[in-house]
């Protein structure tokens, strides 16, 4: 499907995420405050969410189908659909509205989906990579819970 390798996969997860919420902190000025501070930051969006993306990028090269196959199948319409939804709805639970945070909302977009698609459509639950996948976003989740990556307000 990806005719990239995942370690460069990884880079443009870690660059994009992480880099998107370091326009946030610079113009919030929380860089030391909230964005080399917080482990929801440092372990997920540095650590486990590129870890995530280069897994899921090698463990999609494996399959069988081609990207053409995938991109026009019913369930990744749907998932496209989903995913704007939570964005949107995390978007505004969140108050991300400053014109700042759609760099990193079209990362959440993107990792939405992918992440979506890789444990729904693309799943193999015997897979090691799938359950480290799922692990993975699962700690993410839990680290911003404990850890709320709360940035000042524009």
């Amino acid at each position: 499907m990806l005719n990239i390798d995942p370690k460069f996969a990884a880079l443009i997860v870690f660059v994009w995420g992480a880099g998107s919420l370091l326009l946030v902190a610079i113009r919030t000025n929380s860089v030391k405050s909230v964005f080399f501070k917080k482990p929801s930051i440092i372990i997920g969006d540095f650590f486990i969410l590129p870890v995530v993306g280069g897994l899921i990028v090698y463990d999609i090269q494996l399959m069988e189908k081609g990207f053409w196959e995938v991109l026009t199948s019913f369930s990744t319409y749907l998932l496209l659909i989903v995913s704007l939804i939570l964005t949107g709805i995390s978007a505004y639970r969140n108050q991300l509205l400053s014109v700042w945070w759609v760099p990193h909302l079209f990362f959440y977009y993107f990792m939405v989906f992918t992440v979506l698609y890789f444990l729904t459509v693309a799943y193999n639950l015997k897979s090691v990579i799938w359950w480290s996948v799922f692990a993975g976003v699962i700690f993410h989740q839990v680290l911003g819970i404990v850890y709320h990556k709360k940035f000042p307000r524009f």
